[in-house]
């Protein structure tokens, strides 16, 4: 639970800076009224952020750019367009939420992702068809993986979203 408030704090911290404004750095307070810092860069749109805790110090880097490293065994879809890719770190909890589109049909993209968490040894404990969003989540306890991953269309594309993460307690 600790772990979902920071995360929380930081996502937070990181919607309020890049809500305008020509500040490009500055901190933050969280709930539990430990301060962080965060950093954006205007030209690439890319953020850091980080906030000192008792469990150690949390990352957040957010943007476009952002390198996509998945675990082992997890690949994107090909042909994926990355929107955004934010990157969350304390400690050993390790996180990627991915924002994505692809010309692929939804049902596509979650097959090529439900092979892969399969593969990983999630047991899938959410597969959701939502009007026209698709939608899987499950986890591997041993590997302490989290996973989820949605799917819509609009028009001839589809966006979705990908979250896979280390969450040992």
């Amino acid at each position: 639970m600790q772990g979902t408030r920071i995360l929380t704090a930081l996502g937070l911290a990181l919607v309020l800076a890049s809500c305008g404004g020509a500040q490009e750095s500055g901190e933050f307070t969280s709930d539990e009224g430990k301060t962080g810092e965060y950093t954006i860069d205007r030209e690439t749109g890319e953020a850091r952020m980080s906030l000192e805790t008792e469990e150690g110090t949390a990352t957040l880097r957010s943007g476009k750019d952002v390198p996509v490293e998945l675990p082992p065994g997890f690949s994107l879809h090909p042909g994926t367009r990355v929107i955004s890719n934010s990157v969350i770190a304390q400690g050993e909890r390790t996180g990627s939420m991915i924002l994505f589109e692809s010309d692929a049909a939804p049902k596509e993209v979650i097959a090529h992702y439900r092979a892969q968490a399969e593969a990983a040894g999630v047991e899938l404990q959410m597969d959701a068809t939502m009007g026209e969003t698709l939608m899987l989540a499950g986890e591997n306890e041993v590997e302490s993986l989290a996973f989820q991953v949605s799917a819509n269309v609009s028009g001839d594309t589809t966006s979705g979203q990908l979250f896979i993460g280390r969450l040992p307690e």
